[in-house]
């Protein structure tokens, strides 16, 4: 991944994302690039700020405000296909936004709209079972939200199954 900042009147906020993805058999390259909306700190600073579900790559570290890392590998369409979720921007309270790419069968990855703009944040669930998954994030100071989405590998088709708002500050 290589960032470069842009002139803007954010121009300490704002980069352009480029990832080149190289497919280790053919040495064929796809790149990706796109403009973040808002990066603070160390973002894309610490290339050990990645996790992978496939290959098990810190997968134990802490998911603190929905932050997952950089760039996350896993399956996320359920195809046993690789695919990932890259920082959209650096978030806010309820945490940061990914882009999410899907591997088609060709192995060249596409943006899925869908996740990148309604869902979001990374899921804290994967169920590949049920081929659902599961975002949580903070909705105001006592507020924690959950929405269920399921993946129709047939009509290749994400549904909203469920979501769920519990007020954290309430005592029992």
């Amino acid at each position: 991944v290589k960032t470069s900042k842009l002139e803007s009147s954010y121009k300490d906020y704002i980069y352009f994302i480029i990832i080149k993805i190289i497919d280790k058999k053919t040495l064929e390259q796809q790149i990706i690039g796109f403009k973040s909306e808002y990066y603070y700190g160390s973002l894309f600073e610490d290339c050990e700020d990645v996790r992978s579900y496939e290959t098990g790559y810190n997968l134990n570290r802490l998911v603190a405000d929905n932050y997952f890392g950089d760039i996350v590998v896993a399956d996320l369409n359920f195809d046993n296909k690789e695919d990932f979720a890259v920082l959209k921007n650096g978030g806010g309270n309820s945490g940061p936004p990914y882009n999410f790419y899907f591997q088609d069968s060709t192995g060249y990855f596409v943006k899925d709209t869908f996740l990148s703009e309604e869902l979001g944040f990374f899921p804290l669930e994967i169920n590949k079972e049920n081929r659902t998954l599961t975002t949580y994030y903070n909705v105001g100071a006592c507020g924690v939200r959950t929405e269920k989405y399921k993946y129709s590998v047939k009509k290749q088709k994400w549904q909203f199954l469920e979501e769920c708002l519990v007020n954290i500050c309430i005592e029992d």
